[in-house]
């Protein structure tokens, strides 16, 4: 260390009454650094401070004071054999009581994967070279030193643009990369929603979807394969860990197979609503619900598979499924649409708006108020009244009907049909309202397609006379050029419309196929049918009963075409 004899002096090179290298100044809330005195900017192996004798001269010295005892601090070494004090690396040195240190001008984000270098020069407008640069990084002890070339294109890139300051960036850590654990993820989105907007932004609250309704074939689930992670760095050199991510909260359950073509997705084996118990996935194609269809219970219904309800459904809400519908309870006002069978254990209350549809059979215990239509059979245990009812078999109606209009396409059995009040009634069969109606549209298409064919020919005559109905062949050699393409192009279409009137005719004698019978339809009243009854039988004249009479069975004659009784 230094001599203690009192004759000696302090030489210093640098300002020695400068402590930190940058002077923070705030303006307008904004705040910038301005480095305090460049004299101060040293490089590897300059010299900062000098033990000298008294006599000494050297006018590149900054100061010169008293000896006093001096110690070498971070990255400043003493030479011994000329009592100098160095810097050991590209920095700004300062003195801080009998100590003297350079601090490097690097500044590391707060993540510590980033350090930056100030690129300042000093007194005499010397830079750091990469030299320097490098031995600072490897003195400071970083880790992640970007490399001399990188470092080179940052100070080129600041000279292009003409600045004598800047900051480069020296070291970057490596990030770690995480990794996961084996999970699964939903892909769908399940729970309650509050209701569906209406136009004008009004939000109906019976709309609340309360299942989430699969497709057979859906996405349901994705597995997530176990990755490890990876390890970083900052550029302190502490180890940055990689951690696992992902989450075990669902693991596939019932109706859920793994998809041959694209392995690790499981979708949905049935039709069907998402089930999720104790973190397993499934999909039901039944759903149980043990309370009545309201606000309360979460509002309409519209699910893939079958549901059964051991409630209510109250008025103005809809069930609908895919499957069937087993209620165990009264529907008022509402609508039920299932695409197999419904079953109602008890009655529909229905005033103005009930409608029951089911893709094959009804059966219900009673009905009043409301409009039934099934694909197969209607079976009603007790009665129905003022109903619009229709099945494309038959329609059972094990008690009494009253008012409305029963239509069966292959036939009607009622115990008791009427009233002693005179209410009329309708009885009908052999009838199927949705077949007239594709024929009648058929039929009208044909029409459509007729009187296009009649125009387009008519304008063939005009344009080319009657001769191509005699001899088309001959007709066509002696045309020529353009009158000859138009021609074909317009006899072209004629046979097009041809094709079209044909394939019409075609599809209403197949559509007629379907009021076929295999045996005369017909309406059977089991004990008593009152005055007023009308009953009607395929194209027959309606008949309507003027008195009173016991259980009769009634037919179309097939001679006459009018309605006999058995």
């Amino acid at each position: 260390m230094a001599s203690e004899n009192g004759r000696k002096n302090l030489a210093f090179y640098i300002n020695p009454n400068i402590e930190t290298p940058f002077n923070i100044i705030e303006k307008g809330g904004v705040r910038s650094k301005n480095i305090n005195d460049v004299r101060n900017i040293t490089f590897p192996k300059k010299l900062l401070l000098k033990i000298v004798p008294e006599d000494f001269i050297d006018p590149s010295a900054y100061d010169r004071q008293d000896y006093a005892k001096i110690h070498a601090g971070r990255f400043v070494y003493y030479d011994e054999s000329d009592q100098g004090f160095y810097s050991q690396i590209y920095g700004y040195a300062v003195l801080k009581g009998s100590k003297i240190s350079v601090e490097p001008l690097v500044e590391i984000t707060k993540d510590k994967l980033r350090a930056s270098i100030y690129y300042i020069p000093n007194k005499f407008g010397e830079y750091p070279s990469v030299e320097h640069i490098r031995q600072t990084f490897i003195e400071t002890k970083l880790k992640g030193y970007l490399g001399d070339e990188k470092i080179n294109y940052q100070i080129d890139d600041l000279k292009k643009q003409g600045k004598k300051l800047g900051i480069l960036t020296i070291a970057k850590g490596v990030t770690p990369e995480n990794g996961q654990i084996e999970h699964y993820i939903l892909l769908k989105e399940v729970g309650k929603k509050v209701g569906k907007v209406l136009e004008g932004g009004r939000i109906d609250y019976k709309e609340q979807n309360a299942f989430t309704p699969v497709m057979k074939g859906e996405e349901i689930l994705e597995r997530k394969p176990l990755i490890q992670p990876k390890d970083g760095f900052d550029v302190l050199g502490n180890m940055i860990k990689g951690v696992y991510l992902g989450e075990k909260i669902f693991i596939p359950g019932r109706n859920l197979e793994e998809s041959k073509e694209k392995p690790g997705f499981f979708t949905a084996a049935v039709n069907g609503v998402i089930s999720i118990v104790d973190r397993k996935v499934s999909v039901d194609n039944k759903v149980v619900i043990r309370k009545d269809i309201n606000l309360e219970s979460g509002g309409n219904l519209d699910l893939e598979g079958s549901v059964e309800i051991y409630g209510n459904v109250k008025s103005g809400f809809e069930v609908k499924a895919t499957g069937d519908i087993i209620i165990h309870g009264n529907v008022e006002d509402a609508v039920i649409l299932a695409g197999n069978d419904i079953v109602i254990d008890n009655g529909v209350l229905g005033k103005e708006k009930a409608r029951i549809k089911a893709g094959n059979n009804i059966v219900i215990r009673f009905a009043q108020n409301t409009h039934f239509y099934a694909g197969k059979n209607i079976t009603v245990k007790e009665s129905m009244i003022q109903c619009t009812v229709f099945a494309k078999n038959t329609v059972i109606i094990e008690g009494t009907v009253v008012g409305g209009e029963i239509t069966g396409k292959h036939g009607v059995m009622v115990k008791v049909a009427g009233s002693d009040k005179g209410v009329e009634t309708r009885l009908t069969a052999g009838v199927d309202p949705e077949v007239q109606r594709k024929i009648k549209d058929k039929e009208e298409e044909k029409k459509m397609l007729e009187g296009d064919y009649t125009e387009h020919l008519e304008d063939i005559k005009m344009q080319f006379g009657n001769q191509f109905l005699i001899d088309l062949k001959g007709f066509l050699s002696v045309l020529r050029g353009s009158r000859k393409i138009k021609f074909i192009e317009m006899l072209t279409k004629l046979g097009n419309l041809t094709k079209e009137v044909n394939r019409v005719k075609n599809e209403i004698v197949e559509v007629r196929k379907e009021i076929a019978f295999d045996k005369p339809p017909v309406i059977e009243v089991l004990e008593k049918v009152f005055a007023d009854v009308i009953v009607l039988i395929r194209r027959s004249q309606p008949r309507r009963i003027q008195k009173a009479k016991s259980g009769t069975t009634f037919k179309e004659d097939p001679e006459t075409g009018i309605i006999i009784e058995l």
